[in-house]
C-alpha cells in the first residue's frame, strides 16, 4: 500500500462507476472515501450503478459507515443502484453489529 492508510482508485466499467477501496476507513482517510464515492454518484445514471469494492479494507469506522449510508441515500434518491462487495470480516462485522447491513446492498467477496 506504499504506507498510505488507504488507497482509493476509481474505474469505470460494464458493471458501473466502481470504486477501489483498499486499506483502512477511519477519520484519517474518510475525506479521500467520501471525495471519490461523491464523483461516482455525479458519474453514475440508473442504467450505470454505483459498486463500492471494500474487498481489500481491513477496517470501517463509524465514520466509513456514515458515509456508506450517505451515499446510500443519495444514490436511492437520484435513482441510481449503490452496491457494496466487502470481504474482510472485520468490515463485514461492523456492518452487522450496527444494522448497516440490512440497509445496503452488500455482495460478499468471501
Amino acid at each position: 500500500m506504499n504506507g498510505q492508510l488507504l488507497q482509493v482508485a476509481t474505474e469505470r466499467n460494464g458493471s458501473g462507476v466502481v470504486v477501489r477501496a483498499a486499506g483502512e476507513v477511519d477519520m484519517n482517510t474518510v475525506v479521500m472515501f467520501r471525495e471519490a464515492l461523491e464523483q461516482a454518484c455525479v458519474e453514475a445514471t440508473p442504467s450505470v450503478p454505483v459498486v463500492a469494492d471494500l474487498s481489500d479494507v481491513t477496517f470501517l469506522s463509524s465514520a466509513g459507515l456514515t458515509v456508506l449510508l450517505d451515499i446510500h441515500h443519495r444514490c436511492r434518491d437520484q435513482g441510481t443502484p449503490l452496491s457494496v462487495k466487502v470481504g474482510h470480516r472485520t468490515v463485514t462485522r461492523a456492518l452487522e453489529i450496527t444494522g448497516v447491513d440490512q440497509v445496503l446492498d452488500l455482495r460478499r467477496t468471501s
